[in-house]
């Protein structure tokens, strides 16, 4: 051996680099290694502490739920998941960072997450109701279109089955080229 190289970085290296990933107001990025210790995160105390909820869990019942998710995101690596935490419902987002044997997490509080789905939700309800008007409207018009005609008609038509032959059917039916104006003609 010649000698030896060694490089040191801080420990919020890595928490200056998630801390950029950011979702709406409360979302924020941190990294987890391979055996659920955080190596990155925006309370740097965690990264300094080497926080583990996986083995917290074994002293302390209230991190079960956070060691089940870290293992669930150990195991998977990449996906989405629902879990509660600090009686908060979150919804969080990982993938494994390439090269490293850490995995970026992204959480984010479920409601503000969903927001946007609640809106369009919203959204599409308006429109189905405002097409349901247009076509309520135009069903009117076109059914009022196709009967005043035949109800003149059938009028007129009843004037003259009691013989009453004093007025001429109105011209605007006569002069009609469909069915009704050929009815009026005859």
């Amino acid at each position: 051996t010649v000698g030896i190289l060694i490089g040191r970085l801080y420990g919020n290296t890595l928490s200056n680099i998630s801390n950029d990933m950011k979702y709406g107001e409360k979302g924020y990025g941190f990294m987890i290694n391979k055996e659920g210790t955080v190596v990155a995160h925006p309370d740097i105390g965690m990264v300094y502490d080497r926080f583990n909820p996986i083995k917290r869990a074994k002293s302390d019942e209230s991190m079960t739920g956070l060691s089940s998710l870290f293992e669930k995101i150990i195991e998977e690596e990449k996906g989405f998941s629902s879990f509660k935490y600090e009686g908060e419902d979150k919804i969080a987002g990982y993938y494994p960072v390439t090269g490293t044997p850490w995995i970026m997490i992204v959480e984010a509080d479920r409601d503000e997450a969903l927001a946007p789905i609640t809106k369009l939700k919203n959204n599409i309800f308006l429109l189905v109701g405002l097409i349901i008007l247009l076509c309520i409207a135009l069903t009117y018009i076109i059914g009022n279109s196709i009967t005043k005609p035949i109800v003149k008609s059938i009028e007129h038509s009843k004037k003259i089955a009691d013989l009453d032959i004093s007025e001429d059917f109105p011209d605007d039916l006569i002069n009609r080229r469909d069915e009704t104006g050929e009815i009026a003609k005859a």
